[in-house]
């Protein structure tokens, strides 16, 4: 699957799963490295990164509105409860002036 050109990494595990691999690489006549390449590639498979966009992924159901917003409202407050609290607390003394 991943051609040839292979990396060296170093894993240390524990001795009873280290004799476990090294029984069944001798019942099976091969090295404790082909095991390990092989559940390794079986992990990525099963694990890896999900295939696609994001775009692509349902709707989710947020729940009911608490508010009535307007589109460039909503990006003033997001942009707002980025500001660190300090310069939140100047803009809101303006305010109230």
């Amino acid at each position: 699957m991943y051609g040839w050109a292979r990396r060296v990494i170093s894993v240390h595990i524990p001795e009873a799963p280290y004799a476990e691999l090294k029984s069944l690489a001798v019942a099976r006549g091969v090295p404790i490295s082909k095991l390990v390449r092989a559940a390794t590639t079986s992990f990525l498979e099963r694990e890896g990164p999900p295939a696609g966009s994001v775009l692509e992924l349902p709707p989710l159901d947020g729940g009911r509105e608490l508010r009535a917003f307007r589109r460039d409202q909503l990006l003033e407050d997001m942009v707002r409860a980025l500001e660190p609290r300090s310069r939140r607390r100047r803009a809101a003394g303006r305010r109230k002036s």
